[in-house]
């Protein structure tokens, strides 16, 4: 890229940067001081056992006060509007490991492009592209999702919410439809809003439709949020190989929702190397994350 191609892409970046900060403070967000939460692996490691509970008494990670990847203003910015904007469901401690984690795969130079699988409004996709934009990283970012809420429960999803009830669960997964934004133009629109549509490659439709033939080659960062058991197993099974040594994987509802729990546990366990779950991080009472070894 020519010098000039830099300058005029950091301007860019400047004058949104300036729109954000005058939209953050019409809509009444301290700008003086911004937040550089990110969490901090916690040296507890997340339940092992798939019927495990969290409850809301449970110790969460630690969150320091101050980012030590230095994460920039810009991309503090963009999370405040998202969060203001409601475009995410993530709590504040989610929102920030994930712009922690892709900080570490870009400045540690770790292979692969970035996939969120579960994407909703976009809140989520659009801090991982704000600090991609930041270092000027050349990672694509995909976003999967049908962006007309949850599938139908197949029959295994029904065995297993079954048999989860029979334990005594009374998590019941959300019906068909749940999280339905009305197709994916809102998302589109959200994506331009932010001027983020570079480098980003929309992956619309089911999991099982999609993922298979992805056009993925390496993962740096790998973002699960399927919320049930059929589509947390159609994740993993179509992309955790292709995410590198040293990669990051996070799943969003590993506390929350029980089948989600159990599809990690019974897809480790049936590949025989349950023992990298061992290295589980808490972010908060759903989300946990690990390193691939």
């Amino acid at each position: 890229m020519s010098e000039r191609d830099n300058l005029i892409r950091w301007s860019s970046i400047a004058c949104l940067g300036i729109t954000s900060l005058v939209l953050l403070m019409m809509h009444g967000v301290n700008v003086i001081q911004p937040r550089y939460y990110v969490s901090v692996p916690s040296c507890t490691p997340a339940p092992e056992c798939p019927g495990h509970h969290y409850s809301s008494t449970q110790s969460k990670g630690t969150v320091a006060s101050t980012s030590s990847l230095n994460t920039s203003l810009y991309s503090n910015l963009v999370k405040e509007i998202i969060v203001e904007k409601e475009l995410t469901m993530l709590s504040r401690a989610r929102l920030d490991n994930v712009q922690e984690l892709v900080t570490r795969a870009v400045l540690d130079d770790v292979s692969g492009d970035i996939l969120e699988c579960g994407v909703w409004k976009g809140g989520a996709s659009m801090v991982m592209k704000s600090v991609l934009q930041t270092f000027g990283s050349s990672k694509k970012l995909f976003c999967a999702d049908s962006f007309v809420g949850l599938p139908k429960m197949d029959e295994l999803d029904k065995k297993v919410d079954y048999a989860l009830l029979q334990q005594g669960t009374t998590q019941r997964m959300d019906p068909a439809g749940s999280y339905n934004i009305g197709g994916v133009t809102t998302f589109k629109a959200n994506l331009a809003y932010f001027q983020m549509q570079d480098n980003v490659e929309l992956l619309v439709g089911w999991f099982n439709d999609t993922l298979p033939k992805a056009p993925i080659k390496q993962l740096a960062v790998l973002r699960v949020d399927g919320d049930m058991y059929s589509s947390t197993i159609t994740i993993l099974d179509n992309m955790y190989d292709k995410v590198v040594s040293g990669g990051y994987v996070i799943i969003d509802d590993y506390g929350h929702w029980p089948q989600c729990r159990k599809a990690v546990h019974d897809w480790f366990k049936a590949r025989n190397i349950e023992h990298v779950l061992s290295g589980i991080h808490k972010i908060d009472d759903t989300g946990v994350w690990f390193q691939k070894p």
